[in-house]
């Protein structure tokens, strides 16, 4: 584990500090490339996994918990809720309303309502409106609207106080879920990465074998594919921190930095003094 730890440790001091390193990598077994790769997306992903688990957890938590209450606060217990296959029918008429938890309030384009049941079809400005036929989710100045015909396939009946008892129930099991979720989410987020990655380095590593060939550089693929390796990673650094900062940009900076990276490393190995 300490032989790993200081390969590892030392791959990623060279990749930074000496530009020999890139033409030692023409010698370097193609798989230590893509174990320092991979490697790197299993930090990724433990990092963004105990981001969630510690900043956006207890928050979702929080909010799941305030709208639960809220929702169920406004649920008469004798109201019937009856679906008869094409049409929901209240017993009662029905105007429930909401509002979005304010840990939620700080995504951009998240209306002032997260939930909108109405009886009359005539639903406030909401995150997810429910009518008697259809369920429309609005986000970002965008609506997306589903009949609920296709979501209920078979006729039902069910009161407030049902309702209400199902509602606590699968609140009660909530953080059972989240933990999976957790357990489940380093994994999810590698997988992510490494289908992401792995298409933009085919682009990638294509182009720089053209660009490459073209100017009759090193242009043996083994190499190109151990250098994009190389680069990708530390490529990836602006562009994480480019996302914890909120950088909206045009363009992308990851395709960027790989490309200034990849200009800078050609361009002080041409300086290098070649072995006679």
């Amino acid at each position: 584990m300490r032989r790993a730890a200081n390969w590892y440790l030392q791959t990623w001091w060279e990749s930074i500090s000496d530009i020999g390193f890139y033409k030692r990598l023409q010698k370097t077994p193609i798989l230590r490339s893509v174990g320092f790769a991979l490697l790197f997306y299993v930090f990724v992903a433990i990092g963004y996994t105990a981001w969630f688990q510690f900043n956006i957890r207890p928050n979702l938590e929080a909010s799941i918990n305030q709208t639960s209450e809220e929702l169920i606060s406004q649920i008469p217990d004798d109201l019937t809720f009856n679906w008869d296959g094409s049409k929901l029918d209240f017993s009662q008429p029905t105007n429930i309303t909401v509002k979005t938890p304010a840990a939620l309030k700080t995504i951009v384009g998240i209306p002032q309502n997260v939930l909108s049941i109405s009886s009359d079809g005539k639903t406030n400005e909401s995150l997810i409106s429910i009518s008697p036929t259809r369920v429309i989710v609005a986000f970002r100045d965008q609506e997306q609207a589903s009949n609920l015909t296709e979501m209920f396939t078979e006729t039902f009946s069910t009161t407030g106080k049902e309702l209400k008892s199902e509602i606590s129930s699968g609140i009660s099991s909530m953080p059972i879920v989240l933990s999976t979720l957790v357990a489940l989410l380093p994994l999810v987020i590698f997988v992510g990465f490494l289908l992401s990655r792995g298409m933009f380095l085919v682009i990638e590593i294509i182009m720089v074998w053209l660009v490459l060939k073209i100017y009759q550089r090193n242009s043996n693929f083994g190499y190109v594919v151990r250098l994009s390796l190389q680069l990708l990673v530390i490529a990836e650094i602006p562009h994480q921190l480019g996302n914890i900062l909120g950088l909206n940009l045009p363009f992308s900076l990851l395709s960027l930095s790989f490309w200034v990276l990849l200009a800078f490393v050609v361009l002080q190995l041409e300086k290098q003094p070649s072995k006679r």
